[in-house]
């Protein structure tokens, strides 16, 4: 029999092993409380405080077992935040948006249906929730984005990686009441340096600090450590003369070393550490978990893992992708805490794992740990977000396989493959994953969940011009869940791409009645009235949304003052529009439009072809005919 705790009648180890504390365990948690006490005091007192640190040395231990307590005494608290959500709703069915906003307004305001998210920023939502951040000086709210270098993960996503870092800024000038924290991996600081922020840095424990984490926990528990004892504890785990101790492995050693001791041992002391306790193989255990499991996950051979981490020295990323070992299966190995990255390259988490790997053999791995169809998911998002699609379609395919006969999870599976075919422009077989989810969906009657993958249907049918049958699809969207106002404004999109502008109009008008500060409706009517020379009208909308900035919009809004005749501002917002967006479609033809009211024919006739031509996104049926308009010697002619 080995030592647990009795809690309710459930057996516990006082310790947390490899995962971060949550917010219920704080009565565990310690060694921490001067680091605690001095983020507390800026977090309070700066728009924006940066909690830096390398991997493992608990920083998202520290925010959730112990500064939201802290920050809960004086403010609100929004839920920690992440920047990589996992696939749990198609990517078709959501209206244009950032996808590092839209998982952190994911996880920041959960209750909230993602697409009514999608495409809303920072500030505003948070001030719709929050509305005393607008002014100084009331109660806070206090948010966090945790695991931030996630943002520099995906290499292919630069643009995207600046719009979200320029909505941070935003949020902290527009929002004097809100108060920021961002705990991001050293190496990766620089990039959130926005406002002056105050800066943390975590280190690791010293001794004392480690002893105490150590011993108070046992002590709750009802069976302390004898002095002395935790200190062999730490040697063993760390090194007899290391001062800095690592958390994450102090947590492997005491987690191993509770679980083998008897459960009649009433004080834990020397003696039994010494007796029972076997560092070197349960660190060998601890790096062999991780080389296995980062091995299955990115399909990397374990023993090529083995062969290069036992260099110790010159883990560089070159080195690494000279060996067949992809980037992101170093991420895995640095999210599980056998890595550090460093300026120079990669060094182990302590130099005390090096033993343990020497010792190491593909045959002392046994399986990795189970895992789970959600993990896979988040493992096909990592690898969407690389712009690796044969990878997220395998992780997809195991989500699938592992789903088994559980319709939900298989509704979530297929709605991945759907996500992965959509964005590789493969429209037929995402149709083919998005209407299968839906009837998988069907089968435990959530109305929200079918209406989205309805909706995603829709979006992969007119990508494929089957316009009567997105509407189709997109009117049953709208009768499951007729209160949501985002089914309705695809609906009038997908009208407006049939040619049905004037129904278009009335769908978004009838959503704007009940909710007349919708953007997404606002723009998408905007551009409707400037497409049926509706000037002030238009202008009227898109003068509501001028603030997001988007191509299309600007476009929209630059043929409906040529239709007025301010052909001076026409010209800014199409120069503007163009600069942002020179491969869309839609604000090429918008722009060849003002022009030809301008009198410019060359120009617009120029403009004109690269809109036919544009695949980014490419114009719809009734584009092309507008643009085959502009084309004829004569435009105002009727075709001949």
């Amino acid at each position: 029999m080995t030592v647990t705790t009795l809690t309710n009648g459930v057996d516990r180890v006082p310790y947390v092993g490899v995962r971060p504390f949550r917010a219920e365990e704080n009565a565990q948690f310690h060694g921490r409380d001067r680091e605690g006490s001095e983020v507390a005091a800026l977090w309070r007192g700066n728009p924006l405080t940066l909690l830096t640190g390398a991997a493992g040395t608990g920083k998202t231990s520290l925010i959730s077992a112990d500064l939201l307590t802290r920050a809960g005494s004086v403010g609100e608290v929004l839920p920690i935040g992440r920047l990589v959500r996992p696939t749990s709703g198609p990517i078709a069915a959501l209206p244009a948006h950032n996808p590092y906003s839209l998982a952190l307004l994911a996880s920041w305001f959960p209750a909230e249906y993602v697409s009514t998210l999608a495409g809303r920023t920072l500030a505003d939502l948070v001030r719709r929730r929050y509305p005393q951040t607008a002014q100084s000086g009331g109660r806070p709210a206090f948010a966090v984005v945790d695991q931030a270098e996630q943002l520099f993960d995906a290499v292919a996503r630069q643009a995207e990686r600046s719009a979200f870092l320029a909505e941070l800024t935003e949020a902290l000038n527009r929002l004097p009441g809100l108060r920021l924290l961002v705990a991001v991996r050293d190496g990766h600081a620089d990039g959130y340096r926005l406002a002056d922020p105050a800066v943390f840095t975590l280190r690791p424990f010293d001794r004392e600090s480690a002893t105490e984490a150590i011993r108070r926990p046992a002590l709750a528990a009802g069976r302390p450590f004898e002095a002395g004892a935790a200190d062999v504890v730490v040697s063993g785990v760390n090194g007899a003369t290391a001062t800095a101790v690592e958390p994450v492995l102090l947590q492997v050693g005491c987690s191993r070393l509770w679980s083998s001791l008897p459960r009649a041992t009433p004080l834990i002391g020397r003696d039994d550490v010494t007796r029972y306790a076997d560092f070197d193989r349960w660190l060998a255990d601890f790096c062999g978990a991780a080389v296995a499991r980062t091995a299955m996950d990115h399909d990397v051979d374990a023993g090529l893992l083995i062969s290069w981490l036992r260099r110790t020295s010159g883990l560089t990323l070159r080195s690494a992708l000279d060996a067949g070992i992809p980037a992101r299966a170093l991420r895995a190995l640095e999210d599980r805490h056998v890595l550090k990255a460093g300026d120079d390259g990669y060094r182990l988490q302590h130099e005390r794992l090096a033993g343990p790997l020497r010792g190491l053999r593909v045959s002392d791995l046994g399986p990795p740990l189970a895992t789970t169809g959600a993990e896979q998911l988040m493992l096909t998002t990592q690898a969407l977000g690389d712009d690796d699609f044969d990878q997220a379609r395998r992780h997809a395919e195991e989500a699938l396989r592992l789903s088994g006969d559980d319709l939900r999870a298989r509704a979530q599976a297929e709605s991945a493959l759907g996500d992965i075919a959509f964005l590789r422009g493969d429209h037929e077989a995402a149709e083919s994953h998005y209407e299968t989810a839906a009837e998988f969906s069907e089968t435990f009657a959530d109305p929200q969940v079918v209406s989205r993958l309805l909706t995603a249907v829709g979006r992969t049918l007119l990508a494929q011009e089957r316009e009567a049958e997105a509407v189709n699809r997109l009117r049953a969207a709208v009768r499951r869940q007729p209160g949501d106002l985002t089914f309705q404004i695809e609906l009038g999109r997908a009208l407006s791409r049939s040619g049905q502008l004037r129904t278009a109009v009335a769908v978004l008008s009838d959503v704007l009645a009940v909710n007349g500060d919708t953007p997404d409706a606002l723009q998408a009517r905007g551009e409707l009235f400037a497409d049926l020379g509706q000037a002030t009208e238009a202008l009227r909308d898109l003068d509501r949304v001028r603030s997001s900035g988007r191509p299309v919009a600007r476009a929209a809004r630059a043929l409906a003052l040529a239709t007025l005749r301010d052909h001076s501002a026409a010209h800014a917002e199409i120069d503007a529009a163009l600069a942002d967006a020179p491969g869309n479609g839609p604000v090429l033809l918008y722009a060849a439009r003002a022009l030809e009211l301008e009198g410019d024919r060359a120009a617009a006739t120029e403009l004109a072809h690269r809109a036919g031509a544009a695949t980014d996104p490419p114009l719809s049926r009734p584009q092309r005919a507008e643009v085959q308009r502009l084309l004829r010697p004569d435009p105002d002619a009727p075709p001949g």
